[in-house]
């Protein structure tokens, strides 16, 4: 027989020291501060052991406290994963990813046949969103993520660098326009997207030319809606030629110019987890898979 504190005790303890505050963890578990003060004492009369120092206005964790966090925290963690994927899922096994919405699109989906050829017991949801979400807190197991990496505390390996091109939709140039250089462009309208990290000017200058007036700009926030208005031959738009290869290769968008440049540290795209979802089989199941994707299926 295990020889165990009680779950509300340890539960009170856990969150207290996580905020450092009983009022705090009395309002994470809707009790009050009394309650969790109780558990707290009970706890540590149980234990023997002083969990926390006690001042007028606040508490501090004694050596002891900080090391029983650290194992107990751990031990949450995977009750919470265990419970999750059994209540919410049933049968078989869920990883949950985030993915940006284009990649999701036009890289990962196109690739996922091969996925549950490999692994046809596991169950994926794809969270796809621009923002970097909290694994725990948002409840996912790993992420794609877009940026220059190095994100603290977190597991990262690097999956490729971002390729960008110029593209746009052959009705723009009908009636004789010319498009051959970047000195063309200031008779036609830029689309950008706002959330990358290569823009016109930077492409722009990585190939040795200044800026360039032009008639108009065009903003989205999402890739996918600069896709839709470059279909509609609104501009010229800037773009991952990972993210265009599907129009190109049908001829409803084309690269009217393309410059040799050096954008030296480039943005790219890299797996992320934390270090205790790395643990998880199904996670490096999935992991092992997305690392061995090519970059690339053949592009124009």
């Amino acid at each position: 027989m295990r020889r165990l504190p009680t779950l509300s005790a340890l539960r009170a303890f856990e969150a207290a020291a996580r905020h450092l505050s009983f009022k705090q963890a009395a309002d994470e578990l809707c009790v009050t501060p009394a309650a969790v003060s109780h558990q707290v004492q009970k706890l540590e009369d149980e234990l023997k052991t002083p969990l926390f120092r006690r001042f007028n206005r606040r508490v501090a964790l004694t050596d002891s406290g900080a090391k029983y966090l650290t194992r107990l925290r751990l031990a949450f963690d995977d009750m919470e994963d265990a419970t999750r994927d059994l209540v919410q899922h049933g049968e078989g096994e869920m990883v949950s990813m985030a993915v940006p919405p284009m990649l999701l699109k036009s890289w990962l989906v196109p690739r996922l046949s091969s996925f549950y050829q490999q692994h046809p017991q596991l169950k994926l949801r794809i969270a796809d969103t621009l923002r970097y979400l909290e694994f725990d807190k948002d409840q996912v197991d790993c992420a794609i993520r877009y940026g220059f990496g190095g994100w603290e505390g977190l597991h990262s390996e690097y999956l490729f660098a971002e390729d960008m091109c110029p593209v746009c939709s052959p009705a723009l140039l009908e009636g004789g326009k010319q498009l051959q250089g970047p000195e063309d462009l200031q008779h036609f309208r830029l689309i950008y997207t706002e959330r990358r990290l290569v823009q016109w000017d930077n492409y722009l200058a990585s190939g040795g030319y200044d800026h360039i007036r032009t008639p108009g700009q065009l903003w989205f926030l999402n890739s996918i809606h600069t896709f839709q208005a470059v279909l509609e031959g609104l501009g010229v738009a800037l773009v991952n030629r990972i993210f265009a290869a599907e129009y190109l290769q049908r001829g409803e968008l084309i690269i009217p110019f393309e410059l040799e440049s050096n954008l030296g540290h480039q943005p790219s795209y890299y797996f992320v987890t934390t270090e205790h979802h790395m643990r998880s089989a199904k996670v490096q199941a999935l992991r092992d898979w997305i690392i061995k994707i090519p970059e690339r299926r053949e592009l124009p």
